[in-house]
């Protein structure tokens, strides 16, 4: 089911693996269904934060094919609608398109796709990746793009506007941080109508400021309730309670700065008592003291907010 896409709060899942690599699809399940029931206004799979790096192309498939199911039974029971977004990443054009085939067959919206990634590439190489990739987006299906420079080449300012312009592009996630470019981004999306979300929690009330639509993160998802609050707030024009929820991200956010992307976010899940898979990485930090001591202040902070 193609829904469209409007400005609000788009929460990315975690890939719940096993030790193996293996998708514990049991886990996933749940995860998707504890999803669809959040205010959050669609959901992506195999986004960064979802580790769709570290996933056989069957494996996103298998993923897709229980979102595109769990949506269904929430529409058909409670008469729930989100979008479905899907992760459709690759270093080829071939095997991206591959991908949205697939999510567009499985009634996925919309499709993320960041640069071609780790061989390095000209601003005008990065212009013709998308304009062939938006030549194979499915009628109703929606491309977003993706600007996340400490992963993949960044998207330059330069061929933004030839970007905004491809047909099936509904506009652009800013994963940089960097509010000058989010800013300039900004004004070019919104001369021809696109829309601008940033994917770091603590850059939503910036780009709420310079005219952003939204938030797309884990952050939206797993902190639901605290982004709602931090939205309505700055639409209220209540700048003191926008910023004094903007701190408590602020003060969140250094305690994920203390390990490393994306297992923060899956000790995170851990701290809002959800299951999110197996770590898939060794990291000195992962040790199950710190850990511990870890979760413990997570969940100090978290019940600030939460009481």
């Amino acid at each position: 089911m193609h829904l469209t896409m409007s400005g609000g709060l788009y929460g990315i899942t975690l890939s719940t693996l096993n030790e193996d690599g293996t998708v514990d699809e049991g886990a996933f399940i749940q995860e998707m269904a504890l999803s669809f029931d959040t205010d959050v206004d669609g959901i992506v799979i195999c986004g960064s934060t979802s580790e769709f790096i570290y996933l056989e192309e069957e494996q996103a498939f298998q993923m897709a094919e229980i979102a595109s199911i769990t949506a269904a039974a929430a529409f058909e029971t409670s008469g729930i609608k989100k979008i479905l977004i899907g992760g459709a990443s690759a270093p080829t054009e071939h095997k991206v398109i591959r991908m949205v085939e697939k999510l567009s067959d499985l009634g996925f919206s919309q499709v993320l796709i960041c640069p071609p990634y780790y061989f390095p590439q000209k601003k005008e190489d990065i212009l013709t990746f998308y304009q062939e990739i938006d030549k194979h987006i499915p009628t109703g299906m929606g491309m977003l793009l993706y600007h996340i420079p400490s992963c993949a080449p960044g998207i330059d300012l330069s061929i933004l506007p030839q970007l905004m312009e491809l047909p099936s592009v509904t506009g652009m996630k800013d994963s940089s941080g960097d509010m000058l470019y989010h800013a300039r981004a900004r004004y070019i999306s919104n001369k021809v109508g696109k829309l601008l979300f940033t994917g770091h929690d603590i850059c939503f009330l910036p780009s709420q400021a310079v005219g952003g639509d939204g938030c797309m993160s884990a952050g939206a998802l797993l902190l639901n309730k605290l982004h709602n609050r931090l939205m309505y707030a700055y639409k209220k024009g209540d700048m003191l309670e926008a910023q004094r929820l903007h701190s408590f991200l602020l003060a969140l956010d250094a305690k994920l700065n203390q390990v490393p992307f994306p297992e923060n976010y899956r000790l995170l899940a851990q701290a809002r008592k959800l299951y999110p898979g197996k770590a898939q990485r060794r990291f000195s930090c992962l040790r199950e003291d710190k850990k511990v001591l870890w979760l413990n202040e997570v969940e100090a902070l978290l019940a600030r907010f939460y009481k």
